[in-house]
């Protein structure tokens, strides 16, 4: 399966994803990493934990492959493969509602700059 979009070019998008300080000027760097479609779906394909749920599959399954049961298990572990790392002095913008919140107080409480965060 091949993902493309016509509509955004290469400068347009490398434009779309460069970091911009409140005041509009831009800042030095750019995003660590940044997964092409292809590299998302293959992400994706790879990832164990992947798909939440399936038809016909046995909820008491505790080994089954599918995350619904593995939320049956006396401890779950959720699969995690970081493609990058947070860094202290980088800045963050959380949008959303209580799980942005969350995110903001988590990374407040470790003192890294959070732009959205209310005073």
């Amino acid at each position: 399966m091949q993902i493309i979009n016509t509509t955004i070019s290469g400068p347009a998008l490398a434009e779309s994803i460069e970091s911009r300080s409140p005041d509009g000027c831009r800042r030095s760097g750019k995003s660590l990493y940044v997964a092409t479609a292809a590299e998302a779906m293959t992400n994706y394909r790879e990832n164990p934990a992947a798909t939440w749920y399936k038809d016909g599959a046995d909820p008491d399954d505790t080994a089954g492959r599918y995350a619904f049961q593995r939320l049956r298990q006396a401890c779950f572990i959720p699969h995690v493969a970081p493609k990058f790392k947070l860094r202290r002095e980088d800045k963050f913008y959380a949008i959303g509602s209580c799980f942005a919140r969350g995110l903001e107080n988590g990374l407040a409480a470790q003192k890294v700059v959070v732009e959205s965060a209310a005073p």
